[in-house]
């Protein structure tokens, strides 16, 4: 009874009270020059195409990313015997839900979600896919990759960082009920590293 009660407090909590606490990742093209690495499976173009392979492959994680397989959202997948072990989806600052938080430029991009299949944890795998799409999309002209990482997810910021990210800010966003939205963005500098604008 307890549980039930406290549950629903919360619940009630956070329909009056919405935050939005991150962690600011990115990575600049002077500062990337990794192509594939071969002791991983072959990075390829995750497209809305293939969107029904993540759905029947059965795999919790990747069943919820094949949300993100869409026609607006640049996708990658590490695939290793015709089997998708990790993906990451990105958006352009045109759809880019989030510019009020944490504005982009126009060769700016948001990593938008990344995802290894179950069985493939421990093997680095989300980092490579992290590493791998970034390369890519760094040669093909993109100056910039952003990512919003969540207070908590310890993991995920290890792995950006394994990729080469910078942790370059953080940003919270508080509100109540249907006040205006409070936004606070904090910008780290760098030592040796230019303050963006």
């Amino acid at each position: 009874m307890q549980a039930r009660l406290r549950a629903r407090a919360v619940a009630v909590l956070r329909a009056i009270v919405q935050y939005d606490f991150n962690h600011i990742y990115a990575i600049e093209r002077s500062a990337q020059a990794c192509d594939q690495d071969t002791r991983y499976p072959a990075l390829a173009h995750l497209g809305p195409d293939r969107k029904s392979e993540l759905v029947a492959s059965g795999d919790h994680n990747l069943v919820h990313a094949a949300g993100y397989c869409r026609p607006d959202y640049i996708g990658y997948a590490l695939v290793e015997d015709a089997r998708i072990c990790s993906v990451s989806f990105y958006c352009t600052h045109l759809i880019y839900a989030f510019n009020w938080l944490w504005p982009l430029g126009i060769d700016e991009l948001c990593l938008l979600h990344v995802a290894t299949r179950a069985g493939q944890a421990g093997r680095g795998m989300a980092t490579q896919c992290i590493r791998a799409s970034s390369a890519d999309l760094m040669r093909g002209g993109i100056r910039r990759l952003t990512a919003f990482i969540w207070w908590n997810h310890i993991a995920s910021q290890r792995a950006f960082v394994k990729a080469g990210w910078r942790h370059v800010g953080y940003s919270f966003a508080f509100r109540i009920l249907a006040l205006p939205r409070l936004v606070i963005r904090f910008r780290k500098r760098s030592r040796g590293q230019p303050h963006d604008k």
